[in-house]
């Protein structure tokens, strides 16, 4: 048995894509997004509802003719174990968890994460149009005559996708991470408030084409009352009953978001009970959706329907009508609320900041003077906050750094976060000038240092958190070891950690404990820089390893490297160099536990 890892959240219902993303350290990238919805004709839809490209990367795509020549179960066996998910479309009329079972075609496409080869099932999520998007078990032999006849049934609820994409392998990469912007969330916020979109997210409909051109678009809290119009007038047969229940949803994903920022962020009071009176809002409405559901099951109909009862569409439109009134009123408090907002909490301990205020700096007519050079810093960020009121006027805001780099700020409008914020390759700062209005302003000023450490005469390297492992070597879980376990898989083992961020000039030695069992005496150390960002062999030191199989400390001279100056930003390991006079063999016992990983100022004395 093969199974790759899945969230089985509600947010899979958005779409199965989030079962592999949220999988990750992706929670913050999720609650910024999904705040806009828009509708078309009885569709509602988020805005961002897309594949995401970037946070999933397709791997290979298979023609209609590809799956018939090869076999879609050899395909799906060989992607899967390669930690590539599976996107197949499959005819319904074979699927027995499918309404449709048995019954007509209907080509519609599932996603496999997993497969029992000695049990003959496949694991997969699969939309079922009465429970949403559920995971199940599905037989080999069903999903083969499931793909036997892409090719004469795919315009049964398909596209012309289904014979020219039939299959498509994606995965995560793990570098992906998501992080929660608190501008991205109110920037939606106010397009749901305003009814409207952004420009740049027409790509978020790519998933349906024409939709975003279509002149029948209605957005955010407008909705609601295209929702009442359908009700209330003879188009009512038209209206499905999945209009309302994404509708409701949608209340219970912006509720989810708001309580992550209450969680987060120390937020008001004042906050705390408008986010109160939209949770009752939205409890009002998830009352009358289980309603609607109870009496469709009392009639022996869909629980997936609309029930068109007058009585029931009165209750409906009462309660669309008051969460309407409702959300008018508090959303535009709670968005005044969220702009206030600066950083989230335990912000400036997870990072390494220095601070400053205006007092810090020589006032001068034109700008405010820092003399930086004390703190002896790479600084990467600088975030300027507004602590008093907003200056008025039309006059650029600018940074200067080292006399020699300029940066314009984000001019800064009411409605704009008090954090604006510039981002530049890594530097060691000396000076700063901030150019403003030097008799109204009231700012504090963060520089995020990459590493605050100097004052050490050693820095560790995390083990094992923080490093990419997945070229030629496989993680092995060891209770007995510590730090970072690895089996050679082939003749290219490596690992990469990112955001090292050493000062190279400080640090010039490299000391790691670990122990090998691979057949080679030969290890490889590469490195990236500020100005030389991209892994090459002329930034790379060999060096010598015993492979006993016992702990060994071995310390390099980086200094035998010209490069190695300036801010080192990533670090490549190559555990076991195989060159012709050791050569790789197929060996599965090839073991290396790494204990740990330091930067040092001077070698340790004997």
């Amino acid at each position: 048995m093969y199974s790759l890892p899945i969230d089985n959240t509600e947010a899979i219902q958005i779409n199965p894509n989030l079962g592999i993303i949220l999988t990750g350290c992706m929670e913050g990238w999720f609650m910024e997004r999904y705040v806009n919805i828009f509708m078309n004709g009885t569709i509602i839809d988020y805005v961002d509802n897309v594949n995401y490209s970037g946070a999933v990367v397709s791997v290979q795509i298979y023609t209609y003719d590809e799956i018939r020549s090869s076999g879609i179960i050899k395909i799906i066996e060989k992607e899967i174990t390669e930690n590539h998910y599976m996107h197949i479309w499959v005819d319904e009329l074979y699927i027995p968890c499918s309404v449709r079972y048995n019954k007509c075609h209907f080509v519609h496409p599932l996603m496999i994460y997993g497969y029992d080869e000695d049990a003959q099932m496949l694991k997969a999520v699969f939309f079922n149009s009465a429970k949403g998007q559920q995971l199940v078990d599905i037989r080999y032999q069903d999903i083969v005559e499931a793909t036997s006849s892409l090719d004469e049934f795919y315009q049964s609820g398909g596209t012309d996708g289904a014979i020219k994409e039939a299959a498509v392998s994606i995965f995560m990469p793990p570098y992906v991470k998501g992080i929660f912007h608190i501008d991205v969330f109110t920037k939606q916020l106010s397009n749901y408030i305003c009814c409207c979109t952004e420009d740049c997210t027409e790509w978020y409909t790519t998933s349906r084409p024409g939709i975003y051109d279509s002149n029948d678009n209605i957005y955010g809290i407008q909705i609601y009352l295209q929702l009442i119009k359908l009700l209330q007038s003879k188009n009512i047969k038209d209206m499905e009953y999945k209009a309302i229940h994404d509708f409701i949803s949608h209340k219970k994903q912006l509720l989810y978001r708001f309580k992550y920022i209450k969680e987060k962020y120390s937020t008001t009071i004042e906050f705390d009970k408008l986010i109160d009176t939209f949770e009752n809002s939205y409890r009002l409405l998830e009352r009358i959706r289980i309603l609607n559901m109870k009496k469709q099951i009392q009639k022996g109909y869909l629980p997936s329907s609309l029930c068109r009862d007058s009585d029931y569409i009165d209750i409906l439109v009462s309660a669309l009508k008051q969460c309407y009134e409702i959300e008018m009123k508090i959303l535009p408090k709670i968005y005044d609320e969220l702009i206030k907002l600066t950083y989230p909490k335990l912000y400036h301990e997870n990072n390494q900041i220095i601070h400053l205020s205006i007092d810090d700096g020589n006032v001068l007519y034109e700008y405010i003077e820092f003399d930086l050079s004390k703190f002896n810093t790479y600084v990467s960020q600088i975030d300027i906050i507004r602590r008093g009121e907003r200056i008025s006027g039309n006059g650029f805001e600018y940074i200067v750094i080292n006399n020699e780099f300029q940066y314009y700020l984000e001019k800064d409008y009411p409605t704009h976060s008090p954090v604006r914020t510039v981002k530049f390759p890594a530097l060691k700062i000396k000076m700063l000038k901030l150019f403003t209005d030097t008799k109204n302003c009231d700012y504090m000023i963060n520089l995020y240092s990459m590493n605050n450490q100097y004052d050490s005469d050693s820095i560790s390297v995390c083990l094992p958190e923080g490093w990419q492992v997945d070229h030629h070597v496989k993680r092995v879980d060891s209770s007995d070891k510590k730090g970072l376990t690895l089996q050679i898989t082939d003749e290219d083992p490596y690992i990469i950690r990112e955001s090292i961020c050493i000062d190279a000039d400080m640090y010039p030695y490299f000391g790691i404990c670990m122990s090998t069992t691979a057949k080679t005496n030969c290890a490889q150390i590469y490195f990236t820089t500020v100005d030389s960002p991209y892994i090459s062999m002329d930034k790379s030191l060999f060096f010598n390893v015993i492979p006993d199989g016992k702990s060994h400390f071995y310390y390099i001279d980086m200094r035998h490297n010209d490069k190695w100056h300036g801010l080192v930003q990533t670090m490549r390991l190559d555990p076991a160099q195989f060159y012709d006079e050791y050569p790789w063999e197929n060996n599965r016992e090839a073991i290396c536990n790494i204990e740990n990983i330091m930067f040092l100022k001077e070698l340790p004395k004997k």
